[in-house]
């Protein structure tokens, strides 16, 4: 699934940027003001903004060290979500546990990777 276009434009201010030939054709941008295309070699020189899907997103987090996992609440059919970091001694930290009512593992992702996101500097 496709991030949304608020978690992309803060994913590329956080220096997320994996347009790359190789991917041209097969992902999707949004534009500046949301629509989301297909990806094409003149997309990056406009501005426009990679829509990476929630994995890829999460992937990158990960090498900056921020785990974010959507976690199932004790209630049926209820999510939440965690942000963890890496210490550079390697111990893993809690950042942020936030046990909100999502309905969906996609709903709460998205929730973990935009304050995964917030929490770099």
């Amino acid at each position: 699934q496709l991030v949304t276009f608020e978690t992309a434009k803060l994913a590329f201010d956080k220096g997320f940027n994996h347009i790359k030939p190789n991917v041209f054709g097969d992902s999707m941008c949004y534009t500046k003001e949301g629509e989301i295309i297909p990806t094409h070699r003149g997309n990056a020189a406009a501005g426009y903004i990679l829509a990476p899907t929630q994995s890829l997103l999460q992937t990158w987090l990960r090498n900056q060290k921020i785990l974010v996992d959507a976690i199932p609440i004790h209630v049926i059919d209820v999510w939440g979500w965690k942000v963890s970091g890496v210490h550079e001694n390697g111990y893993l930290y809690l950042k942020e546990v936030f046990s909100e009512r999502c309905s969906t593992y996609e709903e709460a992702l998205e929730k973990g990777l935009l304050a995964g996101l917030n929490s770099i500097s």
